[in-house]
């Protein structure tokens, strides 16, 4: 028929208005241009799309070929995008809208660079740039697998944000932005870690420096307000302190507890801590203060000290005060060591001013262990200036006195000196024998005796009686009277 001594430039050569379909069986068509406004099929004669590529048991291919000085395009709609190699390379591009927006050059992918420097670069120039992995249903996790040989790393959006190494969880960022180590379910803001054996959180300054390895408490600012913890490697001593400036200057960051690497000892006030607890000031309003009952300082090893030194060595350091009340500053008592007249003082304040209304009731001298009462400057080993009051016996050279008063040894009354005693009180001399002079029967009477017997008496009337406590006139004798001499009487 008609059709079939048609070629197939004949049938293209009727512009648009055929309806006439072709069949070539030879090996190759060439030549031929014009405009198919239906399917076309290569290797196939009923296509399924506009152009339909077939070829059984072998692979398929289309050959978009140019010669190297030029590129290779195939062009996908309009001009403005397509899939090509540009001239003199091997790379394979994606054109759109003006641009080249992917490129593979020798294995590596570039997303928005035609020169990748990794398997995968996605890169912008003044712009924000991402990379996402989205699951839009919200029922299976996003993930992102890195393989290492055998190891196996994920990162995964799970709601919470997860990391996992081979099948096991070691990192976990919640929904409330809690942060999990070693726990998929973080309890503590903001930072929980947990360990089945041993939890270590390491900040490391390899500068060792004076400012490196700091932890800082901040106050809601953008400065350094608040507090820190730091460790300074240049002096190897931990700190403890705060910083009362709106400011980011280190300078200004202010050391209340110093702990030294090498001794392990304690400063407060200190930064050169030279015993186990160290507290400085640098004026008189320097403290140390504890609200409960109880201080307790216990050692296991044979000593146990309390120091307080200061550095002066001045009549007004090293206290221990003992104060009346949380509003009281300096009323109570206190222990002082004088530096400068090397003594021990215990004294009060009545609620004066700091030393100068302290008064020391009790003084010990550093050189002679002197004790005074009622003076700074003892010169025996005690020495009582005032008045004394005790409620019992008092031994002097006896540790079991029998009377309020029991002297063993001498007694020296001195020149102006004497013994006043009244009511019941007796004063007794013991050696081999006694000797009482005190009240006899219930009578005001100056009596000696020897042996528990009165010897000589002499009562209110002035008599005096020998042998018996009772005389009759002034001289009354009981018994033999022995002399020698003269006897002269009057009356």
């Amino acid at each position: 028929d008609a059709a079939a001594a048609l070629t197939l430039q004949d049938v293209c050569d009727n512009d648009n208005s055929t309806t006439t379909s072709i069949l070539s069986t030879g090996p190759h068509i060439s030549g031929v241009t014009g405009l198919f406004s239906d399917r076309v099929g290569i290797g196939i004669t009923d296509p399924a799309r506009t152009l339909h590529i077939y070829e059984a048991a072998t692979d398929t291919d289309v050959f978009v070929q140019a010669d190297s000085a030029n590129a290779a395009v195939l062009y996908l709609g309009e001009t403005n995008t397509a899939i090509y190699r540009p001239a003199n390379t091997s790379d394979l591009r994606l054109f759109q809208g003006g641009a080249d927006v992917l490129s593979i050059k020798g294995g590596e992918v570039g997303i928005g660079t035609t020169a990748p420097s990794d398997k995968l670069e996605v890169y912008a120039n003044g712009a924000n740039v991402a990379l996402r992995i989205h699951e839009d249903a919200g029922t299976h996790e996003a993930k992102l697998h890195l393989r290492r040989g055998g190891n196996d790393w994920e990162i995964i959006n799970n709601s919470d944000l997860a990391i996992e190494i081979e099948d096991t969880e070691v990192f976990r960022i919640d929904t409330d932005g809690n942060v999990g180590i070693g726990t998929a379910d973080p309890q503590y803001y903001k930072l929980h870690l947990n360990d089945d054996d041993t939890s270590t959180l390491a900040i490391q300054c390899n500068g060792n420096n004076a400012t490196g390895s700091k932890i800082r408490l901040i106050e809601g600012s953008a400065n350094f307000l608040g507090a820190y913890m730091h460790y300074d490697g240049s002096t190897n001593k931990f700190n403890l302190g705060v910083h009362d400036t709106s400011n980011s200057t280190l300078a200004d960051d202010t050391a209340a507890i110093t702990i030294d690497r090498g001794t392990a000892f304690v400063g407060i006030g200190s930064t050169s801590p030279t015993v186990e607890l160290d507290v400085a000031s640098t004026d008189f309003d320097g403290s140390m203060k504890w609200t409960q009952d109880l201080l307790r300082l216990h050692n296991t090893g044979d000593k146990n000290q309390i120091i307080v030194g200061c550095k002066a060595n001045s009549p007004t350091g090293s206290y221990f005060r003992l104060t009346e009340g949380p509003n009281t500053v300096y009323q109570g008592g206190y222990i002082q060591y004088d530096g400068s007249n090397n003594n021990l003082n215990i004294g009060v304040n009545d609620g004066g001013t700091a030393f100068t209304h302290d008064v020391a009731a009790i003084t010990i001298e550093r050189e002679t262990a002197y004790v005074g009462i009622g003076t700074n400057a003892p010169i025996t080993q005690l020495d009582v200036v005032g008045t004394g009051l005790f409620s019992d016996r008092v031994g002097i050279g006896t540790a079991n006195p029998q009377q309020p008063l029991h002297v063993i040894g001498d007694i020296n009354a001195g020149a102006a000196g004497g013994f006043l005693m009244g009511g019941a009180e007796a004063l007794t001399f013991e050696n081999s024998t006694e000797v009482i002079l005190g009240e006899w029967d219930g009578w005001t009477k100056l009596t000696l005796q020897t042996e528990g017997k009165a010897a000589v008496t002499i009562d209110d009337a002035q008599y005096v009686g020998i042998g018996t406590t009772a005389p009759l006139a002034m001289l009354d004798v009981r018994g033999d009277i022995s002399g020698s001499g003269d006897f002269l009487g009057t009356g």
